[in-house]
């Protein structure tokens, strides 16, 4: 069989299983790994397509997933693929929506969501860029920079720059920038400004 008849077979059949799983589509079956677990400690899970999946050290974690510690004690380190290092605290709720890096031609994209907890994100290549974007219930968020933390609790959004780097917080009422070490905002509702 010629290459270009294999390639067509292979198309093919990834085409019928597309059919046959309702409300699956190309792109969970050929998911592209965003990082790896480096640490993990309590209850942290990983959940894709409604199926939950214990995670622990050394194993991927790919676009669209959600990850997830439930209990206070639950902690999540990752390295991604740019070289970032993600980590997420207790009662955390985090998806991957995508995570894409070239290192070939140093470019990227990055778009999270953050539902609930605390997350600190030491930055790799897409933030150095300023491709990365991390949508919250209260705001979304640009990042370039090095080091900065988040939390998204008690009806708000708290974030911050620990050493260099710019946060552009944007709201539908209004945005602000943060930028330089140990500078702030919270945000309250969407619906407002931030402060």
């Amino acid at each position: 069989m010629t290459r270009v008849m294999a390639a067509f077979r292979r198309l093919a059949v990834g085409a019928t299983l597309c059919a046959l799983a309702p409300g699956v589509d190309a792109q969970d079956l050929t998911a592209r790994p965003a990082g790896a677990v480096l640490a993990q400690m309590g209850d942290v899970f990983v959940s894709r397509a409604g199926l939950r999946t214990e995670i622990g050290r050394g194993k991927r974690v790919f676009m669209g997933e959600r990850l997830r510690s439930r209990s206070p004690d639950g902690r999540l380190a990752l390295r991604m693929i740019d070289g970032a290092l993600l980590l997420l605290g207790g009662e955390t709720d985090f998806q991957l929506n995508r995570y894409i890096y070239e290192p070939d031609f140093g470019a990227g994209e990055a778009a999270l969501q953050m539902f609930a907890g605390v997350a600190r994100y030491r930055a790799g290549a897409l933030a150095a860029a300023g491709d990365l974007l991390i949508a919250t219930p209260y705001g979304d968020v640009t990042a370039s920079g090095d080091d900065f933390w988040m939390r998204v609790h008690d009806g708000r959004l708290e974030l911050g720059v620990f050493t260099n780097g710019v946060l552009d917080v944007k709201t539908a009422a209004g945005s602000v920038r943060i930028e330089g070490p140990y500078q702030f905002t919270v945000v309250w509702s969407f619906a407002e400004p931030p402060q």
